[in-house]
């Protein structure tokens, strides 16, 4: 799966509840290309799930940042 494009993809769900909520989204500027081995759909699940909730407990006006770091074979998402 491609990480980068899974991610814009999940942002542009949440987009709306982030413009009620007067809360930025974003994917980190130096979030490079990265491939990971997942399940497309419940990777996306996980991905629309965490960015709600973290655009519901946002404070008004706040921002959620995307970025990831790999290290060997491991992908952390931050």
């Amino acid at each position: 799966v491609a990480l980068a494009e899974l991610v814009r993809a999940s942002l542009a769900l949440v987009q709306p509840l982030a413009q009620a909520r007067g809360v930025a989204v974003e994917l980190a500027p130096g979030a490079g290309a990265s491939h990971v081995l997942a399940d497309r759909v419940r990777l996306r699940q996980v991905l629309v799930n965490l960015l709600s909730n973290a655009i519901k407990y946002n404070r008004e006006h706040g921002r959620v940042i995307v970025l990831w770091e790999r290290q060997d074979d491991t992908v952390t998402l931050h």
